[in-house]
């Protein structure tokens, strides 16, 4: 699995997603920086835009980055431990809200 992140500028991120979302029809994972947004894309090789389609496209806001980095393979195990059971209550009733796995 490829992590590929293009960072923007906050002012003009808006414009460069409309475009992101065109090559990754399928939805990209926003994050705020403390220059930005960015905006991130997962795939397997060869299933990602091509890099230089992806600068074109962020060439709609005031990039600041793109990146690729290697996600180790037992990535789709790993996520689990961020969701975890919460407790909810609300006047005296509870519900447990839980993943699947849990």
């Amino acid at each position: 699995m490829i992590r590929l992140a293009v960072r923007l500028g906050r002012g003009d991120a808006g414009g460069g997603l409309a475009e992101l979302l065109e090559l990754s029809p399928s939805g990209v994972e926003e994050r705020e920086t403390s220059d930005g947004v960015e905006y991130v894309i997962y795939g397997a090789p060869g299933e990602l835009p091509a890099m230089e389609d992806v600068e074109a496209a962020a060439a709609a806001g005031p990039l600041v980055s793109v990146s690729t980095e290697e996600i180790p393979d037992d990535w789709a195990e790993r996520w689990k431990a961020w969701h975890r059971p919460v407790d909810v209550s609300w006047r005296f009733k509870r519900m447990r809200v839980r993943p699947p796995w849990e």
